[in-house]
């Protein structure tokens, strides 16, 4: 929470995004929380945001959808962390709310092997009954 916390201001936080969008040269959207709210991970506001606004209520393909973050809970010694153990759970617990895959950077960008994560019982694989925001 760096701009609702004084971390970063808004304007600065867009020019970084800016400047990002235009170092990959891919065009793309960015939904940002601000806020505890129900916009905040692992909650779903944003996604309902995401295909109501920019996608037009077009429901977009689950199966084909994915979702990359380094919150995934994963455990110290897991062969992708120089930490002790991951700062949270958020980004795995988002995806499985939303019913999309997950994988971290390393996994996705890196092709490391992929890790046992753990979040609080559950284990990230995909269920036929996502849970649903």
């Amino acid at each position: 929470m760096g701009i609702s916390k004084g971390h970063i201001t808004e304007s600065a936080f867009m020019g970084e995004f800016d400047n990002f969008q235009k170092a990959v040269g891919i065009p793309f959207d960015m939904c940002v929380a601000t806020s505890e709210d129900g916009f905040r991970k692992p909650s779903c506001g944003l996604w309902e945001l995401l295909v109501e606004k920019s996608l037009k209520g077009t429901e977009p393909s689950l199966k084909e959808s994915f979702y990359v973050g380094d919150a995934g809970g994963r455990p110290a010694n897991s062969g992708q962390l120089d930490r002790k153990k991951e700062h949270s759970y958020s980004d795995g617990k988002f995806a499985i709310n939303v019913g999309v895959d997950f994988y971290t950077p390393e996994k996705y960008f890196l092709k490391k092997p992929k890790v046992q994560s753990r979040l609080m019982g559950l284990t990230f694989t995909r269920s036929k009954k996502a849970l649903r925001c």
